[in-house]
């Protein structure tokens, strides 16, 4: 292949990205290079010893700003490049929504306490986890603010982790009874979760996006992975991993 273009993706997107990035070079003949970030959150037992991690809070633009040869970030949610854009590392006018992920209660595999909704969060003894950066950072906020729960739920929060995969590690390892998280997490770890839908009035949705870095080589190839990654095509893969349409 005379082309290549590379891709740094957050951990928690990676199974769609793979499979887009798998198609778009077998159609193209162009490689399309898939790195995913490895910060604390994928770390085994993340969730341990937060506070005195000194990479607790290494996000996924460290890493990239660290390695500086990647063409085009995909992120777990929007909210993440707004920084990156600001100073330059994400090019303005170049961020597209793929797809949404939807909010979610992850349980383990067999749900186990019966968690039936944002109701049960508030029992005696329920041990919550949530996390306080990257995709989720907030969420459990904006889901427990739309039933006015913050409170109740607040009291039961036992756990504060690094990440989304942090979160499913807590939950699958029995340290905690139940996580905030996606939907999507069910075909991350299918043997070891389940997911608990919360009803529409209290989900809110956050974009996967994909945008070109200041490192971009080739703006036209970027162009081209990025228009095909927006094709009907493309984003059925994401839907058939737990996503949702952006209309």
């Amino acid at each position: 292949m005379d082309h290549s273009i590379n891709i740094f993706c957050a951990k928690g997107c990676s199974l769609p990205t793979f499979k887009v990035a798998s198609l778009f070079s077998q159609i193209s003949g162009i490689s399309a290079n898939v790195d995913v970030c490895s910060g604390h959150c994928n770390k085994p037992h993340a969730y341990k010893n937060v506070k005195d991690n000194e990479k607790a809070h290494t996000d996924m633009l460290d890493e990239i700003r660290s390695s500086g040869h990647h063409d085009l970030v995909i992120s777990g949610a929007d909210f993440l490049l707004d920084d990156a854009e600001l100073n330059g590392l994400v090019l303005k006018g170049t961020r597209k929504s793929i797809a949404y992920r939807r909010s979610a209660l992850i349980v383990k595999k067999g749900n186990p306490k019966s968690i039936t909704g944002l109701d049960s969060l508030t029992i005696s003894g329920i041990k919550v986890g949530v996390s306080i950066i990257d995709c989720l950072q907030g969420a459990w906020e904006d889901i427990c603010g739309r039933a006015r729960l913050i409170d109740p739920v607040r009291s039961n929060i036992t756990l504060f982790v690094p990440g989304c995969f942090a979160i499913i590690n807590a939950v699958a390892d029995g340290v905690i009874d139940v996580g905030f998280g996606w939907s999507a997490f069910k075909y991350l770890e299918p043997k070891k979760l389940d997911v608990v839908e919360l009803p529409e009035n209290l989900q809110i949705f956050r974009a996967t996006s994909v945008a070109m870095l200041e490192y971009c080589q080739d703006k036209d190839l970027a162009r081209k992975f990025i228009e095909f990654i927006l094709t009907p095509e493309s984003v059925k893969i994401y839907l058939e991993l737990g996503w949702d349409t952006p209309e």
